[in-house]
């Protein structure tokens, strides 16, 4: 096909000549065609499309080009570095297009999300035709030459405060041609877009989530030199993305408008829509000034692949435009890599914790077998058992500290069965005296060990054997009342601890207070029955206030399904906790809220004056009226923001 012809002029510009009417001729035919068309047949523009103006990804072709606001993969270095960072994930993704002449488009782009810096990003796009005609000034072809023009963009992207997000991108644009017998021919240009995005998150049905984007493409204009200057003309963009819910949420419907104007050039309207089906499956339709667009889209697991067809209604050929787009997201998002590291850090919390734990065992362990030693040397058997005991109960497994104790206990015992073994000498009269004296002065000694010790039921246990001797001994008395009442006290605190620790919210410290009372031996059946229910009651608290706040985060972010999905966890465990009950019940009227019609002309009427007691400042009649007609009619969205709204300035 004859492509291009160069005409006769001057031997010392022929080669300028052949290089430039090359270029334009490809330029014009493989990717401005539509536009050139226009123009002969009068709707000229005033100027020329730069040839990396047409759009890429086959989704934002298949909406008309109109995807400012709003791009969601990592084709946005392209179309607005303002909206980068709202990206989740890392994003890749693949373009290919066909243009007339046997031209070809491609692009490739990548996007990486960081937690604190923004999001950076990487593009190439390239248009190439691989073999253009040359002819001479007689009409005879002197061969074929190729030419690509490569954009290379290095993106930048970063989330503002009040839902803003900017970005930039540097563009980095090369073209390369050779003509038959010459040196091949390499031009290049730095340039500059800048872009911003507005992300809203009113409460109103239609205001919610609407997105608004700005760029200027070509801020800072790229210039290719060849034997003359060519300049990139600014142009500017703004759009506006408005998602709109259908059904139960699973499904939803996306319109974006775009107005762009370009610098000589009158402005240009871009106008496209498209129908998700539970996100898996898209239809989209667009118009990109006068031309149709369709296309349409599938998501598998993390994979996208996207097709678009365009039919140019000034090109008289007829040719259409096929456009393919794969794209993938992967790794953690934002939010999980967060969670991933404070999941770490309370690990190491928790192993730092556990070590020290670990450590004041050890340290507690070998003070009470060093005391426990000590004494074994004194020949006092009795104390060093019970710091042997007490060194066992830390660590039950640990055989050496058993055979001290059993040690310990077996010299204590033979030294009793000694000095019973002396009082059997003496007379019988005698005997029984000075055994009776002996054992209740025993009981009576092991029993102010054992309470110096802190092991108070074991002293009273000593005691009152010793009052099966001597059931009228003053002493023993005494010392039994005294460690009841000790034995009391320690268990009031020790319960009254736990509940205030309970009252704050501090269910695993409370419960450790009560397993310390359950320690200390007491022997009433009410008292420890009160103990196990609280025990058992705390521990579910755990879960329960887990579930509850967890629920409380999702209906703050406005996630219905996860907020129910938690209120019912948490009411799982307390199924008549009123409080999550409505809590669950207005998550699900929101979830399943719609505009419908009143249920009657009173219910209307309640709301209206609801509505005045608000602006009134009556906010508590406010909230009682907004109360009875939610219960009415829970799912009409004007009475669950009335309802919020009462409810905010109530409290």
């Amino acid at each position: 096909m004859k492509v291009c012809e160069l005409k006769n002029e001057p031997d010392r510009n022929h080669r300028n000549a052949m290089k430039t009417g090359a270029l334009a001729c490809l330029l014009l035919f493989s990717v401005l065609a539509p536009q050139s068309v226009l123009q002969a047949q009068g709707v000229a523009e005033g100027g020329v499309e730069h040839i990396f103006s047409y759009p890429v990804g086959a989704r934002a072709v298949a909406m008309g080009g109109a995807y400012i606001a709003s791009p969601s993969d990592a084709s946005a270095v392209y179309w607005n570095p303002g909206g980068l960072d709202r990206l989740a994930r890392k994003s890749f993704t693949l373009y290919y297009a066909n243009l007339l002449a046997d031209g070809q488009q491609q692009f490739l782009s990548y996007a990486h999300p960081t937690v604190n810096f923004g999001t950076i990003g990487l593009g190439v796009i390239r248009v190439g035709v691989s073999a253009i005609d040359e002819y001479d000034d007689r009409d005879i072809r002197q061969g074929s030459f190729p030419f690509a023009q490569t954009q290379f963009i290095l993106s930048y992207g970063k989330q503002l405060p009040y839902n803003l997000a900017i970005g930039s991108s540097m563009k980095i644009e090369q073209q390369d041609f050779i003509l038959t017998g010459r040196p091949s021919a390499v031009a290049t240009g730095v340039g500059m877009d800048i872009g911003i995005t507005y992300q809203s998150n009113l409460f109103s049905s239609f205001l919610q989530n609407l997105s608004l984007g700005f760029i200027i493409q070509n801020a800072f204009p790229s210039t290719i030199q060849h034997n003359e200057s060519v300049k990139t003309p600014r142009n500017f963009k703004v759009g506006m993305a408005a998602p709109i819910r259908i059904a139960s949420g699973t499904s939803h419907l996306l319109v974006n408008i775009d107005f762009e104007k370009g610098e000589g050039k009158s402005g240009k309207l871009h106008f496209g829509t498209e129908y998700s089906y539970q996100g898996n499956a898209m239809i989209r339709f667009g118009i990109n000034g006068k031309d149709l667009v369709y296309g349409f889209g599938a998501v598998i697991n993390k994979y996208k692949i996207d097709y678009s067809y365009e039919s140019f209604s000034a090109v008289p050929t007829g040719f259409a435009g096929h456009r393919l787009s794969f794209s993938m997201d992967f790794g953690k998002t934002k939010q999980e890599i967060i969670q991933a590291e404070k999941d770490r850090r309370d690990r190491e919390i928790l192993a730092r914790v556990t070590e020290q734990t670990r450590i004041n065992r050890q340290l507690d362990i070998q003070q009470k077998m060093k005391a426990g030693k000590s004494f074994y040397q004194d020949g006092e058997y009795l104390k060093a058992y019970i710091q042997f005991n007490a060194a066992a109960q830390i660590d039950p497994k640990n055989a050496t500290i058993r055979q001290w104790a059993s040690r310990a206990l077996e010299q204590h015992e033979k030294i009793q069965q000694a000095r019973i073994d002396s009082l059997q000498a003496a007379t019988a009269a005698e005997k029984e005296k000075q055994r009776t004296a002996a054992l209740v002065s025993q009981f009576l000694n092991n029993g102010r060990d054992y309470f110096e010790s802190g092991r108070l039921r074991k002293a009273i246990s000593e005691w009152e054997s010793g009052l099966r001797i001597d059931p009228e001994n003053a002493e023993l008395l005494t010392w039994i009342d005294t460690a009841k009442k000790e034995l009391n006290r320690q268990t009031t605190e020790l319960i009254n601890q736990a509940n205030r620790l309970a009252s704050r919210g501090k269910f695993p410290m409370a419960v450790d207070k009560l397993r310390e009372v359950q320690r200390l031996g007491i022997e009433d059946p009410v008292k420890l029955k009160e103990i196990q229910r609280k025990i058992t009651l705390w521990n579910s608290k755990l879960d329960f206030e887990s579930a509850y706040r967890r629920g409380l985060v999702e209906y703050e972010r406005r996630n219905w399904k996860e907020a129910i999905r938690f209120f019912d966890q948490a009411l799982s465990i307390e199924p008549n906790n009123t409080t999550v009950r409505d809590r669950r019940d207005r998550a699900a009227a929101w979830m399943q809220s719609s505009n419908e019609k009143w249920l009657n002309n009173e219910v209307k009427e309640k709301w209206r004056n609801a509505r005045r007691f608000l602006r009134e400042g009556r906010y508590q009649e406010a909230y009682e009226l907004a109360l009875e007609i939610y219960r009415l009619q829970p799912r009409k969205i004007q009475i669950l923001r009335l309802l919020e709204d009462a409810e905010a300035k109530v409290k």
